[in-house]
C-alpha cells in the first residue's frame, strides 16, 4: 500500500483555516484531542468548530488531558497561585470554557485524572498526543490548543488515506475508553507506520524507531523539537555527528519556552556540557513545537513525541508517524528549511 498524496504539512494558521473548511461539510464526525487547551482570541475559533458541530447534531467530541486544569499560564497552579494573584480568575474562566462546551452538546472528556503524585508532578502521567479528526480526514502533530502554541513554529499533517485515518480514529477511541495498555504500532506497507506509546515507564517504542533512523543515517539528521535532546537520542545523535553526518537540531532558547520549560532545557544543557556529546544547535527567539526527526532526506518521524528521555520517563502517551513517503518528506523539508534559516543565530557547540 501507498499513502502518496495523502499528506499536506500545516502550519499552525493554516491548520486552523483547513479544519474550518472541512468542517463546514463534515456529516459524521468531529473528534479534537490535545494535552493542553487554555481559552484565547485564535484558541477560540478552534473550539467554536467543535461547538458548532454539537449544534448540527455531529459527534462531536474534545479530549483534553486532566494536565491542563493543573497548570494555568505555563506555571503550575500552586506556583501560579503563589505568583499571580489572577491566575485563580483564569484558572475558573477555563473551567467555564469547558462548561460551555458541555452545554453545546460536546462530549468533554478529561483524561489521565492524576493520583496524588501526579497532582504533586503535574507532567507525570500524560496523554501528550494532538489529533483532529473530521469524517474521514485525520490530522495529527504538535499542536496544544493554546494561543501561544498556535503561533509558535509547529504542525499538523493532513492525512486523508483511508487506513491511516481509520487507525488514528482506532488510537483515539481507545483513549476515551482508557485501553491504551500498551506500546503498538500499525505498518501500512513500506510507505508508513503510525507509532503508538501507551506511556510505559522507560519504554518509548516511537524514541526506539527514531534513535535507530539516526543510528542508519548517511547523510544528514535534521531536527525540530521542543526541547534539547537528552539520554538516548542525543547520544545517537552526539556518534552520528562524531561518524560525519551533517547533524542539526532546531529549538527554542531557553528563555523563549514557558513556565518550568525553561529549566527542562537549561538542564538538557548542563548535561549535555558535563557528558560532552556536543551537538550542533540553533536556537530561535520563537517557540519551536514541532517534533520532526528527517534523516537522508528520505525518511521521517512526526508528531507529537519531542524524542526526550524526560517525557518517556514521565510515563507520557504519544503518536508518530514514521514515513519514507516521497510528497510527506519534501513538505517536512521545506518546513525545516523555512525555520532553520530564520534562527537568531547559530549556536553550535560541536
Amino acid at each position: 500500500m501507498t499513502t502518496e498524496g495523502n499528506f499536506e504539512v500545516l502550519e499552525p494558521l493554516k491548520f486552523l483555516e483547513d479544519i474550518e473548511k472541512e468542517a463546514r461539510t463534515a456529516k459524521k464526525r468531529i473528534w479534537a484531542q490535545a494535552m493542553e487547551v487554555e481559552g484565547g482570541e485564535i484558541t477560540n475559533r478552534l473550539l467554536r468548530i467543535i461547538a458548532d458541530g454539537a449544534k448540527k447534531c455531529l459527534d462531536s467530541r474534545l479530549h483534553v488531558d486532566y494536565y491542563t486544569l493543573m497548570v494555568t499560564d505555563g506555571l503550575f497552579n500552586y506556583l501560579a497561585f503563589a505568583f499571580d494573584e489572577k491566575a485563580h480568575f483564569r484558572q475558573q474562566r477555563k473551567k467555564q470554557l469547558f462548561a460551555s462546551l458541555s452545554e453545546a452538546g460536546v462530549n468533554v472528556t478529561f483524561t489521565n485524572k492524576p493520583s496524588l503524585l501526579n497532582r504533586i508532578i503535574p507532567t507525570r502521567g500524560r496523554n501528550h498526543m494532538k489529533i483532529v479528526v473530521i469524517d474521514n480526514t485525520a490530522w495529527i502533530g504538535g499542536i496544544n490548543f493554546h494561543d501561544r502554541n498556535l503561533t509558535a513554529h509547529d504542525i499538523m499533517v493532513k492525512i486523508t488515506e483511508e487506513p491511516v485515518v481509520s487507525a488514528i480514529a482506532e488510537t483515539y477511541e481507545k483513549v476515551e475508553r482508557g485501553e491504551l495498555a500498551k506500546n503498538y504500532s500499525v505498518d501500512f506497507g513500506n510507505d508508513s507506520t503510525l507509532l503508538i506509546d501507551a506511556g510505559r515507564s522507560n519504554n518509548s517504542i516511537i524514541l526506539k524507531h527514531a534513535c535507530e533512523l539516526v543510528q542508519q543515517a548517511k547523510t544528514t539528521v535534521y531536527v525540530t523539537t521542543a526541547f534539547i535532546p537528552d539520554g538516548v537520542f542525543l547520544h545517537a545523535l552526539h556518534k552520528a555527528s562524531q561518524k560525519g553526518v551533517d547533524v542539526e537540531v532546531v529549538t527554542a532558547l531557553p528563555e523563549v519556552l514557558p513556565g518550568v520549560y525553561k529549566w527542562v532545557n537549561r538542564m538538557s544543557q548542563f548535561t549535555i556540557d558535563v557528558k560532552m556529546e556536543t551537538i550542533p544547535i540553533h536556537y530561535l527567539n520563537k517557540l519551536v513545537h514541532a517534533k520532526i526527526l528527517i534523516v537522508d532526506g528520505n525518511k521521517a518521524i512526526f508528531g507529537s513525541h519531542n524524542f526526550s528521555a524526560k517525557g518517556v520517563s514521565m510515563l507520557t502517551s504519544e503518536i508518530a508517524l514514521m514515513s519514507q513517503n516521497k510528497k510527506l518528506i519534501h513538505n517536512l523539508n521545506a518546513f525545516y528549511r523555512h525555520v532553520r534559516y530564520q534562527h537568531l543565530k547559530p549556536h553550535s557547540i560541536q
